[in-house]
């Protein structure tokens, strides 16, 4: 198999009954690839987890809506603003006229200074908070190796999924 030599939108891969991987991968030139996964909770209350890259947007894109109705999104947890993690965020917006982001305090102001997100449509966390979504509890958790001051993951107490982010971009 030859090496990948440009971004690559994988197909959607089922993780349990309800969580779905959309995984996607950039190269890093003489480093090798950096993995770059977004999640997708379906159920009443649809949740994407990060917005993947903004260099696969079309088919980052269609590969979420061919999972979920754009329209019945309705969720956006950011687990932090780095640009692997909102890159299709706006246009998402776009197309989702019901998502919500759920994002922190440092979060959002993060995303002011990069003019990324509509704030009127963000759902702030306060600390320790457990988040509800369609019969959820999602807990935040402070993944032990971040790399951004906002990062939050989550515990999905009904299937068991933890979501601890990235650790630095591991390659």
């Amino acid at each position: 198999m030859e090496p990948v030599n440009q971004p690559f939108q994988s197909p959607a891969q089922r993780v349990t009954g309800n969580w779905t991987a959309l995984q996607s991968t950039l190269p890093v030139p003489g480093l090798g690839v950096l993995p770059v996964n977004a999640f997708l909770l379906k159920g009443s209350e649809p949740l994407l987890v990060d917005t993947g890259l903004s260099a696969l947007s079309d088919a980052f894109v269609d590969t979420l809506a061919g999972e979920v109705s754009l329209t019945d999104l309705r969720w956006i947890w950011l687990s932090h603003t780095d640009p692997d993690h909102i890159g299709n965020l706006d246009r998402i917006l776009d197309l989702a006229p019901n998502a919500q982001v759920v994002t922190n305090f440092l979060g959002a102001g993060k995303m002011g200074l990069l003019g990324a997100g509509s704030p009127e449509r963000f759902r702030l966390l306060e600390p320790g908070e457990v988040f509800e979504t369609g019969g959820r509890r999602l807990h935040q958790v402070r993944p032990p190796y971040y790399d951004a001051p906002e990062t939050v993951g989550f515990f999905d107490e009904n299937d068991r999924v933890l979501f601890a982010a990235d650790a630095f971009g591991a390659l």
